[in-house]
């Protein structure tokens, strides 16, 4: 998180990353130099108060992905939002949903928002950092789920 140009292409080329996610306050001028190198997927905090018109200064990204807000965690705080404010937000590219899915609230999210994918990280996790391969199963069932039932 907010990482030198630099060494966030040096590690994405050792690694031979696809995209760069980014979760910092990269500028669009930043955010334009690295989707030159690789596609860039921008992950936005989401407050009750998010106006999707501010994803309009980011041109140059592949995806968004929108997040629950939690003052103290940038990514995996397990906070859910308003999904619906995804249909909005597709106006200025492709949207990824994240924060606080689980296998029972993943379709409805799917369906609210209608998202491009979905982002998952504690709700399929038997403890912290320990992903749960009978919750990943059930979280895959539920968004195959959710598109029988749009």
């Amino acid at each position: 998180m907010n990482e030198r140009e630099d060494e966030m292409l040096k590690i994405a080329r050792h690694v031979r990353l696809d995209y760069l996610q980014l979760h910092g306050e990269e500028s669009p001028t930043t955010i334009k130099e690295l989707a030159r190198h690789l596609p860039v997927i921008k992950a936005v905090r989401v407050r009750n108060s998010f106006r999707t018109a501010e994803l309009a200064r980011y041109k140059h990204v592949s995806a968004f992905l929108l997040d629950g807000f939690d003052r103290r965690h940038r990514g995996g705080s397990g906070k859910t939002f308003r999904w619906n404010l995804a249909l909005r937000a597709k106006r200025s590219g492709r949207i990824f949903l994240a924060g606080g899915l689980t296998a029972e609230n993943v379709a409805k999210a799917i369906r609210s928002g209608k998202p491009y994918a979905v982002d998952v990280c504690s709700g399929v996790e038997s403890k912290p950092g320990k992903k749960d391969p009978a919750l990943v199963m059930k979280f895959m069932r539920a968004v195959r789920s959710s598109r029988r039932a749009a």
